[in-house]
Protein backbone atom coordinates (compact mmCIF):
# COMPACT_ATOMS: atom_id res chain seq x y z
CA UNK A 1 0.00 0.00 0.00
CA UNK A 2 2.96 2.29 0.67
CA UNK A 3 4.09 1.68 -2.89
CA UNK A 4 0.62 2.63 -4.06
CA UNK A 5 0.76 5.99 -2.31
CA UNK A 6 4.24 6.70 -3.65
CA UNK A 7 2.96 5.99 -7.15
CA UNK A 8 -0.04 8.21 -6.41
CA UNK A 9 2.32 11.14 -5.84
CA UNK A 10 4.07 10.42 -9.13
CA UNK A 11 0.74 10.11 -10.91
CA UNK A 12 0.09 13.81 -10.22
CA UNK A 13 2.54 14.73 -12.97
CA UNK A 14 1.27 12.11 -15.43
CA UNK A 15 -2.53 12.15 -15.00
CA UNK A 16 -3.16 10.59 -18.42
CA UNK A 17 -0.71 7.71 -18.07
CA UNK A 18 -2.71 4.48 -18.13
CA UNK A 19 0.23 2.40 -16.87
CA UNK A 20 0.83 4.68 -13.88
CA UNK A 21 -2.86 4.65 -13.03
CA UNK A 22 -3.10 0.84 -13.20
CA UNK A 23 -0.09 0.33 -10.92
CA UNK A 24 -1.22 2.94 -8.41
CA UNK A 25 -4.83 1.79 -8.32
CA UNK A 26 -4.11 -1.92 -8.01
CA UNK A 27 -1.57 -1.46 -5.18
CA UNK A 28 -4.01 0.65 -3.16
CA UNK A 29 -7.09 -1.38 -4.03
CA UNK A 30 -5.66 -4.85 -3.42
CA UNK A 31 -3.20 -4.42 -0.54
CA UNK A 32 -5.91 -4.34 2.20
CA UNK A 33 -6.64 -7.98 1.34
CA UNK A 34 -3.43 -8.72 3.25
CA UNK A 35 -4.53 -6.50 6.15
CA UNK A 36 -7.52 -8.73 6.75
CA UNK A 37 -5.38 -11.83 7.24
CA UNK A 38 -3.73 -10.16 10.22
CA UNK A 39 -7.00 -10.10 12.16
CA UNK A 40 -7.84 -13.67 11.16
CA UNK A 41 -4.56 -14.98 12.52
CA UNK A 42 -4.79 -12.95 15.73
CA UNK A 43 -8.27 -14.23 16.60
CA UNK A 44 -7.29 -17.81 15.84
CA UNK A 45 -4.13 -17.41 17.93
CA UNK A 46 -6.03 -15.80 20.82
CA UNK A 47 -8.09 -18.97 21.19
CA UNK A 48 -4.99 -20.95 22.12
CA UNK A 49 -4.32 -18.90 25.26
CA UNK A 50 -7.43 -20.34 26.90
CA UNK A 51 -8.47 -23.82 27.98
CA UNK A 52 -9.89 -25.85 25.11
CA UNK A 53 -13.39 -25.76 26.61
CA UNK A 54 -13.40 -21.96 26.35
CA UNK A 55 -12.56 -22.05 22.63
CA UNK A 56 -15.04 -24.86 21.91
CA UNK A 57 -17.83 -23.16 23.81
CA UNK A 58 -17.38 -19.59 22.58
CA UNK A 59 -16.50 -19.82 18.88
CA UNK A 60 -19.18 -20.14 16.21
CA UNK A 61 -16.73 -22.24 14.20
CA UNK A 62 -13.61 -24.16 15.16
CA UNK A 63 -10.83 -21.67 15.78
CA UNK A 64 -8.45 -23.78 13.70
CA UNK A 65 -10.67 -23.16 10.67
CA UNK A 66 -10.87 -19.38 10.99
CA UNK A 67 -7.69 -18.64 9.07
CA UNK A 68 -8.38 -21.28 6.41
CA UNK A 69 -11.96 -20.20 5.69
CA UNK A 70 -11.47 -16.46 5.65
CA UNK A 71 -8.05 -16.42 3.97
CA UNK A 72 -9.41 -18.53 1.12
CA UNK A 73 -12.31 -16.11 0.91
CA UNK A 74 -9.79 -13.29 0.60
CA UNK A 75 -7.88 -15.16 -2.10
CA UNK A 76 -11.04 -15.47 -4.18
CA UNK A 77 -12.04 -11.83 -3.74
CA UNK A 78 -8.44 -10.77 -4.44
CA UNK A 79 -8.47 -12.62 -7.76
CA UNK A 80 -11.83 -11.12 -8.69
CA UNK A 81 -10.64 -7.59 -7.92
CA UNK A 82 -7.27 -7.96 -9.64
CA UNK A 83 -8.85 -9.54 -12.75
CA UNK A 84 -11.52 -6.87 -12.84
CA UNK A 85 -8.98 -4.10 -12.40
CA UNK A 86 -6.90 -5.47 -15.28
CA UNK A 87 -9.88 -5.64 -17.62
CA UNK A 88 -10.83 -2.02 -16.98
CA UNK A 89 -7.57 -0.91 -18.64
CA UNK A 90 -8.47 -2.32 -22.05
CA UNK A 91 -9.96 -0.37 -24.96
CA UNK A 92 -12.88 -2.78 -25.31
CA UNK A 93 -15.99 -1.31 -23.69
CA UNK A 94 -17.45 -4.76 -23.06
CA UNK A 95 -14.31 -5.88 -21.24
CA UNK A 96 -14.23 -2.65 -19.26
CA UNK A 97 -17.84 -3.22 -18.21
CA UNK A 98 -17.04 -6.83 -17.27
CA UNK A 99 -13.99 -5.64 -15.32
CA UNK A 100 -16.05 -3.15 -13.33
CA UNK A 101 -18.61 -5.86 -12.58
CA UNK A 102 -15.95 -8.33 -11.40
CA UNK A 103 -14.31 -5.70 -9.21
CA UNK A 104 -17.67 -4.77 -7.69
CA UNK A 105 -18.49 -8.43 -7.01
CA UNK A 106 -15.06 -8.91 -5.41
CA UNK A 107 -15.52 -5.86 -3.18
CA UNK A 108 -19.01 -6.91 -2.10
CA UNK A 109 -17.96 -10.49 -1.34
CA UNK A 110 -14.94 -9.21 0.57
CA UNK A 111 -17.15 -6.93 2.67
CA UNK A 112 -19.60 -9.74 3.39
CA UNK A 113 -16.79 -12.13 4.31
CA UNK A 114 -15.17 -9.67 6.67
CA UNK A 115 -18.54 -8.77 8.18
CA UNK A 116 -19.06 -12.46 8.97
CA UNK A 117 -15.61 -12.58 10.56
CA UNK A 118 -16.51 -9.54 12.66
CA UNK A 119 -19.67 -11.32 13.83
CA UNK A 120 -17.56 -14.35 14.85
CA UNK A 121 -15.20 -12.02 16.73
CA UNK A 122 -17.96 -10.15 18.58
CA UNK A 123 -19.88 -13.31 19.53
CA UNK A 124 -16.66 -14.85 20.82
CA UNK A 125 -16.09 -11.90 23.17
CA UNK A 126 -19.74 -11.83 24.25
CA UNK A 127 -19.78 -15.53 25.05
CA UNK A 128 -16.53 -15.41 26.99
CA UNK A 129 -17.84 -12.51 29.11
CA UNK A 130 -21.12 -14.36 29.79
CA UNK A 131 -19.93 -17.95 30.25
CA UNK A 132 -16.41 -17.46 31.62
CA UNK A 133 -16.34 -14.17 33.56
CA UNK A 134 -13.12 -15.19 35.29
CA UNK A 135 -11.44 -15.48 31.88
CA UNK A 136 -12.97 -12.26 30.59
CA UNK A 137 -11.65 -10.27 33.57
CA UNK A 138 -8.12 -11.43 34.47
CA UNK A 139 -7.30 -11.17 38.14
CA UNK A 140 -5.05 -8.22 38.96
CA UNK A 141 -3.26 -7.91 35.58
CA UNK A 142 -0.13 -5.78 35.41
CA UNK A 143 -0.68 -2.27 33.97
CA UNK A 144 -0.41 -1.97 30.22
CA UNK A 145 2.74 -0.22 28.99
CA UNK A 146 3.10 1.04 25.45
CA UNK A 147 6.89 1.04 25.22
CA UNK A 148 7.62 -2.32 26.77
CA UNK A 149 8.29 -5.97 26.04
CA UNK A 150 6.32 -7.12 29.07
CA UNK A 151 3.40 -9.46 28.32
CA UNK A 152 -0.05 -7.92 28.08
CA UNK A 153 -1.84 -9.90 30.77
CA UNK A 154 -5.25 -8.38 30.08
CA UNK A 155 -5.95 -10.03 26.72
CA UNK A 156 -9.01 -7.83 26.25
CA UNK A 157 -6.71 -4.97 25.22
CA UNK A 158 -5.74 -6.88 22.10
CA UNK A 159 -9.33 -8.03 21.60
CA UNK A 160 -10.64 -4.46 21.54
CA UNK A 161 -7.84 -3.44 19.17
CA UNK A 162 -8.92 -6.17 16.75
CA UNK A 163 -12.54 -4.95 17.06
CA UNK A 164 -11.40 -1.40 16.27
CA UNK A 165 -9.49 -2.52 13.19
CA UNK A 166 -12.59 -4.36 12.01
CA UNK A 167 -14.57 -1.12 12.14
CA UNK A 168 -11.92 0.67 10.07
CA UNK A 169 -11.76 -2.08 7.47
CA UNK A 170 -15.56 -2.29 7.19
CA UNK A 171 -15.77 1.49 6.70
CA UNK A 172 -13.22 1.20 3.92
CA UNK A 173 -15.09 -1.71 2.32
CA UNK A 174 -18.39 0.17 2.24
CA UNK A 175 -16.63 3.22 0.82
CA UNK A 176 -15.06 1.23 -2.01
CA UNK A 177 -18.37 -0.37 -2.95
CA UNK A 178 -20.05 3.05 -2.97
CA UNK A 179 -17.20 4.50 -5.02
CA UNK A 180 -17.41 1.83 -7.72
CA UNK A 181 -21.20 2.01 -7.77
CA UNK A 182 -20.93 5.73 -8.62
CA UNK A 183 -18.66 5.11 -11.61
CA UNK A 184 -15.56 6.98 -12.74
CA UNK A 185 -17.50 10.24 -13.08
CA UNK A 186 -19.22 9.96 -9.70
CA UNK A 187 -18.93 12.51 -6.92
CA UNK A 188 -16.72 10.29 -4.75
CA UNK A 189 -14.19 9.62 -7.51
CA UNK A 190 -14.00 13.28 -8.51
CA UNK A 191 -13.42 14.52 -4.92
CA UNK A 192 -10.23 13.06 -3.49
CA UNK A 193 -11.01 14.07 0.09
CA UNK A 194 -13.48 11.16 0.38
CA UNK A 195 -10.69 8.70 -0.44
CA UNK A 196 -8.44 9.99 2.34
CA UNK A 197 -11.20 10.14 4.96
CA UNK A 198 -12.95 6.84 4.28
CA UNK A 199 -10.16 4.71 2.82
CA UNK A 200 -6.65 5.82 3.74
CA UNK A 201 -7.40 7.07 7.26
CA UNK A 202 -9.38 4.04 8.55
CA UNK A 203 -6.75 1.63 7.22
CA UNK A 204 -3.89 3.70 8.63
CA UNK A 205 -5.52 3.77 12.08
CA UNK A 206 -6.30 0.05 11.91
CA UNK A 207 -2.73 -0.97 11.19
CA UNK A 208 -1.03 1.68 13.34
CA UNK A 209 -2.80 0.37 16.45
CA UNK A 210 -0.71 -2.79 16.21
CA UNK A 211 2.42 -0.66 16.60
CA UNK A 212 1.08 0.28 20.04
CA UNK A 213 -0.41 -3.09 21.01
CA UNK A 214 1.99 -5.62 19.52
CA UNK A 215 -0.06 -8.88 19.41
CA UNK A 216 2.77 -11.19 20.48
CA UNK A 217 2.77 -9.57 23.92
CA UNK A 218 -0.76 -10.82 24.57
CA UNK A 219 -0.18 -14.43 23.56
CA UNK A 220 0.05 -16.37 26.80
CA UNK A 221 0.29 -20.14 26.42
CA UNK A 222 -1.37 -22.23 29.15
CA UNK A 223 0.18 -25.56 29.98
CA UNK A 224 -1.27 -27.37 32.97
CA UNK A 225 -0.94 -25.11 35.99
CA UNK A 226 1.88 -23.12 34.44
CA UNK A 227 1.76 -20.10 32.21
CA UNK A 228 4.55 -19.48 29.76
CA UNK A 229 4.75 -15.90 28.64
CA UNK A 230 5.62 -15.63 24.99
CA UNK A 231 8.11 -12.80 24.67
CA UNK A 232 9.60 -11.34 21.58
Amino acid sequence: MTAGFILRLGYINTPFSVGAFIAMDLFILLSPCLFLATDYMILSRLATIFDEKVAQSCFLIRHSLIVKIFVWSDVITFLLQSTGGSLTTTNDNHLVSLGNTLTMIGLILQAISFLLFTVVLLIFGLRVSKRFPEVWSPHDPRPFKVVSRDPIEDWRILYWVVCTTCIGILVRSVFRITEFAGGYSGTIVLHEVYFYIFDALPLWISMSLYCIVWPVRAFIVHSGDHELNVRK
